[in-house]
C-alpha cells in the first residue's frame, strides 16, 4: 500500500511573516490529516530569511501532535551533526510520548555549510558526528545509563528520562545519496530514505543495497521503503504547470 506524507520547507518567499507561515503550515497538516496523508514532513534549516525557517522540528511538531490524532510526525530531517545528543534524545522521547508512538525519528547529515559555521561545527565531521550522535541516542532510547567516548562526544553514566512511547524506539530512518551510508544505516538496524531527485533505478540501487547488509545483519527487510518527489496538484493541468516551475 502507497502511503503519501506532505513535505513542509517554510519558505515565505519574502511575501508573508513568519509567524503566518508556521500557522499556516500547521493548519496544512490538521488538514492532511482530515484528508487522508499519513506523515508529516518538516524540514530542518538554520539562519534563513525566506528558506527554512525552521530550526527546530520538534517544536513544530508538538504543536501540530496536540491538533491531531492519527497522522505521523516525521521531520525530513534532523540534522543530527549539529544537535547535542541527549537532548536530542530527550526531546524526541518526549514528542513520542506526547504523540502516544506517532514519532519517525528521521536524520540526516546537512548539507549547508553556512548552517554548520554559524553554529561552531565543521560539516567535514558531519558523518562521524551523525554517527556518533546515534549511538548516543539508541542508548538514551534503550534501559540502563549511557556511555560513550567518542571524538566529538563524551558522556559517562547517564541515565536519560523519559523513554520513548514506542517500544524499543521510534522508527529510525537516515536519508543519504551516497552508498556507504546506506549501509551503515542498514548494518545499524535503520531504514533508508534516499535523497530527493533520486530516479527508480537510483531507488532500487539503494533499497538493493540496504536489502542485502540488512539481511547480513539480521535486521530483515523494511517493509517501509519511503521516497521523496516534488508535485503539484491542481484541477487545470496547465495551472499547476504554471505555478509549479516557480519552485520545481
Amino acid at each position: 500500500m502507497i502511503k503519501a506524507g506532505m513535505f513542509q520547507l517554510f519558505e515565505t518567499l519574502g511575501q508573508i511573516d513568519i509567524g503566518q507561515a508556521y500557522r499556516q503550515c500547521v493548519d496544512e497538516a490538521v488538514f492532511g490529516e482530515e484528508i487522508g496523508f499519513d506523515a508529516v514532513c518538516p524540514a530542518e534549516h538554520h539562519f534563513g530569511a525566506n528558506y527554512g525557517i525552521m530550526p527546530q522540528t520538534e517544536m513544530f511538531l508538538s504543536w501540530v501532535a496536540a491538533r491531531t490524532s492519527r497522522i505521523r510526525l516525521w521531520p525530513m530531517v534532523m540534522v543530527a551533526p549539529i544537535h547535542e545528543p541527549l537532548r536530542l534524545a530527550e526531546r524526541v522521547a518526549m514528542l513520542d510520548q506526547f504523540s502516544q508512538g506517532r514519532m519517525v525519528f528521521s536524520v540526516g547529515t546537512g548539507y549547508r555549510k553556512y548552517e554548520f559555521d554559524g553554529l561552531g561545527v565543521d560539516i567535514n565531521d558531519s558523518t562521524d558526528r551523525l554517527r556518533e550522535c546515534m549511538d548516543i541516542c539508541m542508548q538514551a532510547f534503550g534501559d540502563g545509563k549511557v556511555n560513550h567516548q567518542g571524538k566529538h562526544f563524551q558522556v559517562n553514566d547517564v541515565e536519560v528520562f523519559p523513554k520513548p512511547y514506542q517500544s524499543p524506539r521510534p522508527p529510525v530512518y537516515l536519508t543519504t545519496a551516497r552508498d556507504d551510508s546506506v549501509r551503515w544505516a542498514a548494518s545499524q538496524g535503520y531504514g533508508v530514505l534516499p535523497a530527493a531527485g533520486f530516479s527508480p533505478f537510483e531507488l532500487k540501487h539503494t533499497y538493493d543495497i540496504h536489502d542485502q547488509v540488512s539481511r547480513e545483519h539480521g535486521h530483515g527487510i523494511l517493509e517501509t521503503r519511503p521516497f521523496f518527489k516534488w508535485i503539484y496538484v491542481d484541477e487545470d493541468e496547465n495551472r499547476a504547470r504554471e505555478v509549479a516551475q516557480n519552485y520545481f
